[in-house]
């Protein structure tokens, strides 16, 4: 792993959107009834996505107007897929669990209605 990975954490600007992204994309899929084959497809799409084009999310050099932050949703999503798992994933200095999340939604007795 190099480094500029090594110094993505919560002090990061990316982990710091994420933290905030992924909470929402956990919300969007419970309201939607939870995960979809969909879901893992589309995950496993933004893998390849990642090894093909993550230099555009770390440093936003795409020529195409938006490109960023579309890899940037996808990446969100697919972390909120992954949070479901046991365990959940931990990523950019922080680990996201779906359940702890909605739990913490839960107890502040939080609505948030997503289009």
């Amino acid at each position: 792993m190099n480094n500029t990975f090594k110094n993505i954490n919560n002090d990061h600007p990316l982990g710091i959107a994420m933290s905030v992204a992924v909470p929402l994309w956990i919300l969007s899929i419970r309201e939607k009834g939870g995960l979809s084959n969909q879901d893992f497809i589309e995950a496993r799409e933004t893998s390849i996505l990642l090894g093909e084009k993550g230099d555009i999310l770390l440093f936003g050099s795409s020529k195409k107007k938006g490109e960023a932050a579309n890899i940037f949703n996808k990446t969100a999503k697919a972390i909120a897929v992954l949070s479901f798992c046991p365990g959940g994933i931990t990523i950019f200095g922080q680990t996201f669990e779906a359940n702890k999340i909605l739990n913490v939604f839960r107890k502040r007795r939080t609505k948030i209605i997503l289009d």
